[in-house]
């Protein structure tokens, strides 16, 4: 695919410069998503906000900004930076937020399961409504059905699916969590099985010697990979049975009380459920249940009081005679005692 160079962005507000060109691939919105403002250079343009309302009437803005912010980011053009995402806020008019009449991701009296990282080792089930994989990927074997028919790819470089008002399912025995980008997480699994249901599936896979194949239905489909995959998955819902392991446990509220972790790791051998609405440099867990037995580690360390009463009983008998050694001193020398007995040595 051709790159451009963006000099520039339009929007219904006008055209406004960017303070140095920044490279990007043109992007092609779906059917039914709104443009609302556009990117522009070398005579082609590219989809800078997007919107689009859901069946529930829900309408979700998308903004294509992730490129310009590193550019401008990494050149120091900040003040560059800030004047166009205020003129994009103001365009897509987002309603202030206003706690009392309006719920974030989690209420303030919500527990909190934050983790840095996580691994899980069993049966592992992930649901969710889009999945991207990264850029370069490296699979022996990719089995698809699809439509009643089943092909087997060899050497697979890149892989995309489009599902379309549906849901996505992906089952690994080796899945690692790590730091996402805001919505999705970062989520690498061992040759996972994903099966796709919605009303229409688009497979796009490429091959090692540059066969790029693609694949349309509807309904269902299922992709078996061979090889460790790392995705970008959006609102994942997790289901595990066996042994879970996070890095960096922070726990608040009723969690802290039953878990006691404030930046330790934690192990869990059992069933953990839990759903991850955030991931950034730590993942937010929601509705995070577990049926098995939770460590610490380190673990939590008990104060035994008789115990260590016991061990101090030579210390505390040692105090007492030096004490009474000093109290003894104390008192002969206000009796004068020593100046009697260094008067007899002396005369």
């Amino acid at each position: 695919m051709d790159t451009m160079n963006a000099t520039h962005t339009i929007t219904s507000n006008g055209m406004t410069l960017i303070p140095l060109e920044i490279e990007m691939n043109p992007m092609t919105p779906r059917e039914g998503v709104q443009v609302l403002g556009l990117y522009g250079g070398n005579s082609q343009t590219s989809p800078l906000v997007l919107k689009q309302i859901l069946n529930n009437q829900t309408e979700v803005f998308y903004m294509n900004v992730y490129l310009m912010n590193k550019a401008l980011i990494n050149t120091n053009e900040i003040k560059g930076l800030l004047h166009i995402t205020m003129n994009l806020l103001d365009l897509i008019k987002l309603p202030k937020y206003d706690k009392t009449l309006t719920s974030w991701v989690v209420e303030d009296d919500t527990p909190v399961f934050a983790f840095k990282t996580g691994s899980f080792k069993g049966n592992t089930s992930i649901y969710a409504d889009s999945i991207i994989f990264e850029d370069e990927i490296t699979l022996s074997e990719v089995e698809i059905s699809i439509n009643n028919n089943t092909f087997l790819l060899k050497d697979v470089i890149s892989l995309s699916i489009q599902n379309f008002n549906g849901e996505i399912n992906l089952f690994s025995q080796n899945v690692k969590i790590d730091n996402g980008k805001g919505f999705y997480t970062y989520l690498s699994a061992e040759n996972p099985e994903i099966t796709l249901k919605g009303s229409q599936i688009l497979i796009s896979a490429l091959t090692l010697n540059e066969t790029q194949i693609n694949f349309e239905g509807f309904e269902k489909a299922l992709l078996s990979l061979k090889g460790n995959v790392s995705t970008y998955i959006r609102y994942p819902h997790i289901q595990h049975i066996g042994n879970a392991s996070f890095q960096n446990v922070f726990a608040f509220r009723s969690y802290l009380d039953q878990l006691k972790t404030m930046g330790q790791d934690l192990l869990i051998e059992g069933e953990v459920k839990f759903s991850l609405p955030l991931s950034d440099e730590y993942n937010l867990a929601y509705d995070f249940t577990w049926n098995g037995v939770p460590t610490r580690e380190p673990e939590v360390v008990t104060w035994d009081e008789l115990s260590s009463l016991k061990e101090s009983y030579p210390y505390f008998i040692l105090t007492i005679i030096i004490i009474l050694i000093l109290w003894r001193s104390q008192l002969l020398i206000k009796k004068g005692y020593f100046n009697r007995a260094f008067d007899h040595v002396i005369s």
